[in-house]
């Protein structure tokens, strides 16, 4: 995963990701990222799916899940798509995600006081 720090102190995330097929079937596709720092609630996530092998495609994919950070893994991205008609697709998709946020390190330092 690639990153800049912004001026605000926040950082930018960024990564293009072939999906997959899960165990929901060949009408979904599924990316999961891991950013290198876990970030404060609710950060900026921008996401766009790129159909490799569907010039003209005839099935629209919608996202249905993007889920930032979870108990057990506060570093966990995972995207999830879908065919609006929950119909088969076959080719190559691939997840461009960016994310950006406060890393929770430099979130408790400014509040140290130091």
């Amino acid at each position: 995963m690639k990153s800049a720090t912004l001026a605000n102190g926040d950082v930018l995330f960024y990564e293009r990701m072939p999906m997959v097929v899960p165990a929901g079937g060949p009408s979904v596709r599924q990316s999961t990222f891991w950013l290198p720092v876990p970030l404060l609630p609710d950060p900026v996530v921008q996401v766009t799916i790129d159909p490799k092998d569907a010039i003209g495609g005839t099935q629209v994919m919608g996202i249905y899940g993007i889920v930032v950070g979870t108990k057990d893994n506060p570093t966990e991205v995972v995207i999830s798509i879908q065919t609006a008609t929950g119909h088969e697709v076959s080719g190559r998709y691939f997840c461009n995600l960016i994310v950006i946020g406060t890393p929770e390190v430099a979130a408790a330092q400014d509040t140290s006081g130091e």
